[in-house]
């Protein structure tokens, strides 16, 4: 046993409808296509989140973690009741373009 402390939340960024779409070799691609869940990022929920709360608007990206917690299942962000994280983000090399200005 071991503990990880603080814990690193691990965030994910992406231009517009460039996100990324898992889905298995059975799933019909049209109707992965109309999937609500594919619109529902750690990213885009954040800008949700900042523009139904003046609250966090304080708080970038990356320091969104530490307020906040990310449910993976239901694709929403949610206060934070007890410890705190750190936001991590993946490192974009200057050749990528708008995803390094991003």
């Amino acid at each position: 046993m071991h503990e990880r402390f603080p814990v690193v939340e691990h965030l994910e960024y992406h231009l517009p409808n460039q996100q990324m779409v898992l889905f298995d070799n059975d799933d019909d691609v049209q109707e992965v296509v109309v999937w609500s869940t594919i619109f529902r990022t750690m990213l885009t929920k954040w800008f949700k989140t900042n523009q139904e709360s003046k609250a966090t608007r304080s708080f970038m990206f990356d320091q969104f973690p530490q307020q906040w917690v990310w449910n993976q299942k239901l694709k929403r962000w949610t206060m934070r009741n007890r410890g705190f994280a750190i936001g991590h983000m993946y490192y974009a090399h200057p050749t990528l373009g708008e995803r390094y200005y991003l």
